[in-house]
């Protein structure tokens, strides 16, 4: 097993403003890991995407709720974890945006850009809310 070499743990407001905090706190990891500009552009729109989807559809932008995010990292790998405290959701039901008319919708790529752009994405849904898991290559 890997030994961590870079650990980050922080609540955020419950507002979209907090997507303007997650690129330093990217850039940070970026001294940690040796990742490729293609990676670390997969992560900045992954978990900004995965921020919106907790501010916009978990928490429903209450003020009184927030996003937790934690960061790991090791040797190999990068994970990312976003937490909402909102009701939770079923991911399967999410229409494909590349599917019919779903492809001039405005909305509803997020978690297929996540799918796409990460090693791994795993949802935990939960009373207390759902955890968006993502995982990158340290290359």
């Amino acid at each position: 097993m890997n030994k961590d070499i870079y650990n980050y743990e922080k609540d955020f407001p419950s507002e979209l403003m907090t997507l303007n905090l997650i690129e330093p706190i990217i850039n940070d990891v970026r001294k940690y890991a040796n990742i490729s500009e293609d990676v670390y552009h997969n992560i900045m729109i992954s978990v900004t995407e995965a921020i919106n989807n907790a501010v916009i559809h978990g928490n429903k932008f209450d003020k009184s709720k927030s996003v937790h995010i934690a960061i790991k990292v090791n040797s190999e790998y990068i994970y990312i974890n976003v937490t909402d405290q909102g009701n939770g959701f079923d991911p399967s039901s999410i229409p494909d945006p590349t599917q019919g008319d779903n492809i001039f919708k405005e909305s509803g790529r997020g978690i297929f850009l996540m799918n796409e752009l990460s090693d791994g994405t795993e949802f935990v849904i939960t009373s207390e809310g759902t955890t968006v898991k993502l995982k990158f290559p340290c290359k």
